[in-house]
């Protein structure tokens, strides 16, 4: 689980950062100077943070359809060469903190899936910012 955070060593400041930046992209700010990899790295760090958030929360383990929704969700956003096109809506569903419209993990979990399952990228330099638009599109 977490294969592209694996060699990351995470703090709770590095969360924090993390957050920032991902709060940012969901307010429709560029991301730059990070590389789709490293944002890569970073939403699968808030993943697993959220994840643990809810757990400790409701003081109950991941059952077995929410430990299948988080691979899929981990393999999704690994395999994507380029930024989904609903990047955004990703980043809001990782930095919102109420859990009103999510209140359980599993709810949490199937828009988590909805935001990864297109298959059209994000092309828009004005959201991805020079690092990302121009060394990582296809020619």
């Amino acid at each position: 689980m977490f294969n592209l955070v694996a060699e990351r060593m995470v703090s709770p400041m590095m969360v924090d950062e993390d957050m920032a930046l991902v709060q940012s992209i969901a307010q429709g700010n560029v991301c730059r100077p990070y590389t789709w990899s490293e944002l890569q790295k970073i939403i699968l760090t808030l993943l697993q943070a959220k994840v643990s958030a809810y757990t400790e929360r409701d003081s109950t383990e991941i059952g077995s359809s929410s430990k299948k929704s988080i691979k899929y969700i981990e393999v999704s956003i690994e395999e994507m060469p380029l930024p989904p096109f609903t990047l955004q809506r990703l980043c809001e569903l990782l930095s919102e903190n109420d859990t009103r419209h999510y209140d359980t993990l599993d709810k949490f979990l199937r828009a988590l899936e909805k935001s990864v399952s297109v298959v059209s990228p994000c092309i828009d330099p004005a959201l991805l910012g020079e690092s990302l638009s121009s060394s990582s599109l296809p020619s």
